[in-house]
């Protein structure tokens, strides 16, 4: 039996979770959906790229052209758009488990909606993967059930974008919601995104959670590295992801990859064909980390900026 798998957003990211179906062992159907012909022609190209001539893969337009049964739906558009891609693939698609990029969407309103459109469903995750990573994972093996935890992520690419991947690692990690969202250290301006039309703050985000764990994370400075230190139950964890190791201040050394959404898509596959469920988080785990998050960022920009919005240009 095939699985019809459809991807929504065939740019950068879709093109790799494309990549990553290539290596799923059972035959699929593939769908990738975008409204730009540049973008399927990238994931064409990085498709081709794979040498897999066993899965069907079909490049679409219209949504009209969708099954009219998904065993999976993979929504990597911008934030801005996705509530609106999911209903037009429920139009003409019943979905039984779905995967959602974040940020999930650009307000608290669109996030009931989301979560009211996919209730029918099986299952659905959020692609924030930290858990499924072996370098953080080791960490959080050693520390099954940890006292409060302060971690810290310095020199963020994207900080706002980002910010939901370590908020879900640590709350996961430690089962705890969050309390608050120290803004203070944030910018007053907001600035161009890389992507059109979407913006970014700088500075520092602090989020501090029930259990009094803490949260640090910073956006990058100039030419700065990227930097990890985790204080865990009386021991501090230097991390060094694209070096593959952790080392405490014993010396002693955890090994592990990051892995890229290429390396992980067909991982998550199988989990979900095999058992229903993914390391990732629930739509709901997710959503309730999302909401303090969008609402107090949105708060942020209208008291900086010039033009009010209830919908928050992030993606």
């Amino acid at each position: 039996m095939a699985y019809n798998i459809l991807i929504a957003g065939a740019g950068q990211l879709g093109s790799r979770y494309l990549q990553g179906l290539s290596k799923f062992n059972d035959l699929l159907n593939i769908f990738v959906f975008d409204i730009s012909d540049d973008s399927l022609k990238m994931a064409q190209s990085r498709w081709d790229e794979c040498n897999n001539n066993f899965h069907l893969v079909r490049y679409i337009k219209d949504y009209n052209q969708l099954p009219k049964y998904l065993d999976l739906a993979i929504v990597s558009s911008s934030a801005n758009v996705r509530v609106l891609i999911v209903e037009n693939i429920l139009l003409f698609s019943t979905v039984k488990y779905w995967i959602l990029e974040k940020i999930l969407a650009q307000s608290k309103d669109e996030l009931r909606v989301l979560n009211s459109l996919i209730e029918n469903s099986a299952n659905a995750w959020v692609n924030t993967p930290m858990h499924a990573w072996p370098l953080y994972l080791e960490i959080v093996k050693l520390y099954p059930n940890p006292n409060k935890v302060t971690a810290n992520f310095f020199n963020i690419r994207g900080l706002i974008c980002n910010s939901i991947h370590y908020i879900d690692f640590i709350s996961r990690w430690i089962r705890a919601d969050i309390n608050n969202i120290d803004l203070s250290h944030v910018k007053n301006t907001w600035v161009p995104s890389s992507r059109n039309g979407f913006y970014e703050a700088e500075g520092k985000l602090t989020i501090n959670f029930n259990d009094k764990s803490i949260l640090n994370m910073s956006s990058r400075s100039g030419d700065d590295k990227f930097k990890v230190e985790i204080f865990v139950n009386n021991e501090i964890w230097k991390v060094y992801e694209n070096e593959g190791y952790a080392i405490n201040t014993q010396g002693n050394l955890l090994h592990g990859k990051t892995l890229l959404q290429s390396e992980l898509t067909a991982i998550l596959l199988e989990q979900i064909i095999n058992t229903g469920n993914c390391v990732l988080p629930n739509l709901e785990e997710s959503i309730n980390q999302h909401i303090p998050l969008i609402h107090n960022l949105t708060k942020h920009w209208n008291e900086f900026m010039n033009i009010e919005v209830d919908r928050l240009p992030i993606t």
